[in-house]
Formats: C-alpha cells, sequence, structure tokens
C-alpha cells in the first residue's frame, strides 16, 4: 500500500447567514496516490450544509490545511478504515450470493417443471398428428400447443441464462472467500504493528526515566 502524505485541515465559517459568530470544522484526512479527492474524502460540503455548517449560497468558508508527518497510530487507523470498508462490501456480497442462491433454486425447480410441460406437450402433439390429423379441430389444437410449445422453450432458455449467471455470481463468492483470507492476514499484520508501537512508545519513555 502507497504511502500517504497526513495532513491536518480546518473549515473556518468566515461569514455567515445566519450566525454571526465564526464556526470551525477540525479534522484530519490523508492525500495517497491514486485517489481522486483529499479532504473531500473525509468531509463534503454537502455534509457541511446537512450539517447546518453551511449554507452554500450565501456563506463563505477558507480551507486551512497543514501537512504532517503520518503516525504509526494514523496510519493504522487508516488501514483499519479501509479493512472495514472491505469487510462491510464482503458481507453485502455474501448477503447477495445467498439471494442468488435462493433464487438458483427457484429457477432451478421452475426449469424442471417447464421441461415436465415440454414433453408432456410434445407426447400430445405427437398423439395427435397420428390419430387426428385429418380432422381441422384437431389441427387447430396441434397448432395452439405448438404456440405454446415455443413459448415455454423461449422461457426455459431465458431460465438457462439466468443459472449461467448464478454460476458466475458463485465464482465471485469463491473469489471472496479468498478475500476473506487475506483480510483476516492482513488484521494479524496490523496487530503486530501495534504492538511493535506500544513496545517502542515504553522503551522511549523508560530511556527518558
Amino acid at each position: 500500500m502507497p504511502e500517504p502524505i497526513e495532513y491536518t485541515y480546518a473549515i473556518e465559517l468566515v461569514r455567515s447567514s445566519g450566525n454571526a459568530s465564526n464556526h470551525t470544522v477540525q479534522g484530519t484526512g490523508q492525500f495517497q496516490p491514486g485517489w481522486k479527492n483529499g479532504w473531500k474524502s473525509f468531509y463534503y460540503v454537502e455534509d457541511l450544509a446537512s450539517d447546518g455548517f453551511l449554507c452554500p449560497n450565501e456563506d463563505k468558508i477558507k480551507f486551512i490545511f497543514k501537512l504532517r508527518p503520518t503516525t504509526i497510530f494514523e496510519y493504522r487507523k487508516v488501514l483499519e478504515w479501509h479493512l472495514n470498508q472491505i469487510e462491510h462490501k464482503r458481507k453485502h456480497d455474501e448477503h447477495a450470493i445467498a439471494r442468488l442462491e435462493q433464487n438458483k433454486k427457484w429457477l432451478e425447480r421452475t426449469a424442471s417443471e417447464q421441461r415436465s410441460k415440454i414433453e408432456k406437450i410434445e407426447r400430445r402433439e405427437s398423439e395427435l398428428k397420428e390419430s387426428h390429423a385429418s380432422k381441422r379441430k384437431d389441427h387447430e389444437i396441434i397448432a395452439g400447443q405448438s404456440c405454446e410449445l415455443k413459448a415455454l422453450k423461449r422461457e426455459n432458455e431465458s431460465l438457462k441464462r439466468k443459472l449461467s449467471n448464478i454460476a458466475a455470481a458463485q465464482k465471485r463468492h469463491i473469489q471472496l472467500c479468498i478475500l476473506a483470507e487475506l483480510l483476516s492476514r492482513f488484521r494479524s499484520c496490523l496487530d503486530c504493528i501495534k504492538h511493535s508501537a506500544s513496545s517502542y512508545i515504553l522503551a522511549k519513555v523508560d530511556k527518558e526515566n
């Protein structure tokens, strides 16, 4: 993971339409290679407006940024935030896969029922063609059942495509399991970093004493 550039920022309300007193929002952010935004990733202007801090059409704000080195605890906090985001996405994908599994079972059951109907109609159509080929009424029945057969076949093809999509989703689930394993290893690394940092601070305090 690329080393981020840490900074603190202050968003100061210098002119307010509702209250003459100034207000300031303090925060900590990061600029990191590949990121689209810096401070906006942590505090959106829309949130300032919705929280009552800013009236976009009438108020004025100024942004104060101060770069500083990243501490190991802040870096760990950022890593934990990313891990939580990954964990949340993994759980969301697992719920989606569970729903896909339910849909798959329903589609398989429906497809099986439709195959039985298709076979039954085909047998009936064959019987009608053999025994009532000369009768107009029977010809009309055969024509109607042929249309129904075509419609069922089209629907069955659609079900097959959906089952194929579910199989692809199951493949993604396997990839998520691999990601979960990597996530577990990543957390172990974070705990090691925390332990090393605590040992370093204790050693430094002992040395100063």
